[in-house]
């Protein structure tokens, strides 16, 4: 027999998704050290911040919009507005919000907690499993999607358009939840893997449609883990296939297998945490700007120009980011650019996912248009070196062929320049400025472009899963996206601040902190303080808590709802407490008769969500300001039980639609009272329904207060008259 012949009929060495195949369906919640378990658990709230903000933005709530009368049902929980629907509804929607607003998570080149933390969640929640199962599975989707995010080094694609890593992550996810065998495991990211979606630059950094980035990926990553365990195969070699992913979607060639170290080094350590609605890169600049803005005597009309220095990809991303239309400001389009960020946080003094709210935008605006002309961005080696070092901290030989070398990073930047006229990574006048830098940064850069020459032309075999080590310890890694702001007043005076480490980034040691205010300040919004903190509590408790409760707890069918104690229904004429729209009813101090209360406004009740809707109706708001008057009078005004109401007159309007995610008080003025006997028989209540301390709506009406037996004799009259057709008047 030839040799060729022989070579043609071996066995095949292991593809990398069966290495990868072999892990998932072997690892176990035990064996992942308790600080990935921790990064895992503030990734998860760090993610429902971003959902619950996201569904808040003009962009999530119009995809909400669309979509919201075409559900399916089925048992999953859509949140935050606590729709019941189907796993593909719930994890699109999910996946849709958590993008809206660039308060997501990312590791080193790669979004993956719309796939890692979402995917888990809906399909647990689908399958009941257990919270031990979730987080197993998102440890899974983090560590094996996050190694094929770090092998592919050199493409033309980068941040949110790498949606292919979402649908193998999703896959992984679901794959454990739905308890895949290895060689179902396999099958499962092969067909993931197989039709990979391909973004496009135009429609992600400046139009609405980069909120959809991602939704389509991890629905269809999740449906290929059914799909395998119902038998369905995928060509398990569809990464390194001379025509697969590798050649049709990177610069690269013989890619070495990704998944190595599993169990050893931990991709979950790199997490970044954004406290900032900004792209990455930006929030340095963020961190810098805000503490500017902070000092004694800063006002932003004295500004006379902005100058921000900053590293070449956040210069390559301000490009990106120029309106889709001249001159249209977009929530997408600022968050991307560095120098509109600034902008807003030197006017507003921070940038949060509630100052792109529909409302709050146009002020945005006005800071960016107001401060954007006296701005500019310059590109400081200092700031590009710095993310080297940072990265390399938590590797292995960073810079060599197959861990990030230099020879791709200026491919990579060579063809963003053709594509977009983006800044040149390294030119002759880029000489001079590197020879200034201080010598421990020039001799790394020098030292870094050594190696990565050297790893080109020295003659050496390709890496084996043996010796192929690239992955350090990546709890030293930090994402040194750094920047310098100087600002130059009208009066000569100059204000400057550096940032090297953005709030929340990796090599942050706060970012747990980031990520707990993150949840209470985003999701209060949506689901009231209080819910918030019974959240993170939950999500901290894991693996006890279980994806139903979270899911439940962050939407508005179980979260301020379901935090609130309705009064007794006897004190509103209420046998079923779901009828009851009233808590915390309360008489505020001073010499008027003034009450509060908080409204109940169940999404699911029968009569007022018999259709679905996205906002409170109002005849659920009308009832409540009844149920006020009745209460105030049985608690507060000595009415006794089993009076009768007769209601003279009712004075309504509303100014705006009330908001389902939002709290409804309401504030009473009782005047008017007329007593019979020392008993109260009639009076007026004026009120009005605010939502975050914005009046929304009032309401007014008269009462008069019948015992039991004179109601009676009433109506007996009022039936006596219309059978005898006897008007009021009749003798």
């Amino acid at each position: 027999m030839s040799g060729s012949a022989r070579r043609r009929i071996s066995a095949p060495a292991e593809a990398q998704l069966e290495t990868a195949a072999r892990w998932a369906a072997s690892f176990r919640l035990e064996q992942a050290p308790a600080d990935v378990l921790d990064f895992s658990r503030w990734q998860i709230a760090n993610i429902l911040a971003a959902v619950l903000a996201g569904s808040r933005s003009t962009a999530g709530a119009k995809a909400w919009r669309a979509g919201r009368e075409t559900l399916s049902p089925g048992p999953c929980t859509i949140i935050p507005h606590g729709r019941p629907a189907s796993l593909w509804d719930a994890l699109y929607y999910h996946v849709v919000f958590a993008n809206a607003l660039e308060l997501d998570d990312f590791h080193y080149r790669g979004h993956l907690g719309q796939a890692a933390v979402l995917a888990p969640l809906s399909v647990a929640e689908f399958a009941r499993a257990d919270g031990a199962t979730m987080l197993r599975a998102q440890i899974v989707a983090n560590e094996l999607a996050g190694r094929l995010g770090w092998v592919v080094t050199a493409e033309i694609r980068h941040g949110h358009l790498r949606s292919y890593l979402l649908r193998f992550a999703a896959a992984a996810a679901a794959g454990v939840i739905l308890g895949l065998q290895e060689r179902e495991f396999a099958d499962a990211f092969a067909l993931a893997l197989t039709l990979p979606d391909l973004p496009l630059h135009p429609g992600m950094y400046s139009p609405d449609s980069k909120i959809l980035t991602g939704a389509s990926a991890v629905v269809e990553g999740v449906r290929a883990a059914f799909l395998a365990k119902e038998g369905l195969s995928g060509a398990h070699d569809i990464l390194e296939h001379r025509a697969g992913f590798y050649r049709q979607f990177t610069l690269q060639r013989r890619v070495p297998n990704p998944f190595v170290q599993l169990g050893e080094a931990w991709c979950t350590y790199a997490l970044c945490f954004k406290r900032y609605a900004a792209c990455g890169y930006a929030s340095g600049a963020v961190d810098a700007a805000r503490e500017i803005q902070a000092r004694p005597g800063f006002r932003p009309e004295d500004i006379d120009h902005i100058e921000v220095a900053t590293s070449l990809p956040a210069v390559t991303m301000e490009r990106l980011s120029e309106p889709h239309v001249p001159g249209v400001w977009t929530p997408v389009n600022v968050q991307f650019s560095t120098l509109r960020c600034v902008a807003a946080a030197l006017t507003l003094g921070d940038l949060r996912g509630f100052h792109y709210d529909e409302a709050a935008f146009p002020a945005l605006v006005a800071a960016v248009e107001s401060l954007g002309p006296r701005a500019r961005l310059v590109h400081d080696w200092k700031f590009t070196i710095h993310q080297l070092l940072g990265i390399d901290a938590g590797l292995n030989e960073g810079g060599s062929r197959h861990s990030a070398d230099m020879l791709q990073f200026y491919r990579t930047s060579r063809l963003f320049r053709s594509m977009f006229g983006s800044a040149r990574a390294l030119g002759p006048g880029d000489i001079i400025k590197i020879a200034r830098l201080a010598k421990e940064e020039r001799r790394y850069f020098l030292k870094r472009w050594g190696r990565s020459l050297r790893s080109r032309f020295r003659r050496s075999p390709s890496p084996t899963a043996e010796t192929y080590r690239p992955l350090g310890d990546l709890r030293k890694l930090s994402f040194r996206m750094g920047s310098r702001v100087t600002v130059r007043l009208k009066d000569g005076r100059t204000e400057s601040a550096e940032c090297l480490i953005p709030t929340g980034m990796a090599g942050d040691p706060h970012r747990k902190d980031v990520v707990r205010e993150k949840l209470l300040v985003e999701g209060e919004r949506a689901i009231g303080r209080t819910a918030c903190e019974r959240l993170w509590d939950m999500i901290m408790n894991l693996p006890a808590a279980d994806a139903a409760g979270i899911a439940a707890l962050a939407s508005a069918r179980g979260g301020r709802t379901a935090m609130l104690k309705r009064i007794d229904g006897r004190y509103v004429h209420k046998i079923h407490e779901r009828n009851v729209l009233l808590a915390d009813v309360r008489r505020l101090p001073g010499a008027e008769e003034r009450y509060e209360a908080e409204m109940v406004h169940d999404m699911e009740h029968p009569f007022f969500f018999e259709h679905p809707l996205d906002h409170i109706p109002a005849m659920m708001l009308v009832e409540t300001g009844r149920q006020l008057g009745i209460a105030i009078s049985h608690l507060f005004l000595g009415v006794p039980g089993g009076t009768m109401f007769a209601t003279r007159s009712f004075d309504i309007r509303f100014d705006e639609f009330a908001e389902t995610r939002t709290p409804v008080r309401i504030e009473a003025l009782v005047t008017d009272k007329q007593y019979r006997r020392d008993e109260l028989v009639h009076l007026r209540i004026d009120g009005t329904f605010s939502q975050n301390g914005r009046p929304i709506g009032c309401m007014g009406g008269t009462w008069s207060m019948l015992k039991p037996e004179v109601w009676k004799r009433y109506r007996r009259f009022e039936q006596w008259k219309k059978k005898t057709g006897c008007s009021a008047g009749s003798s």
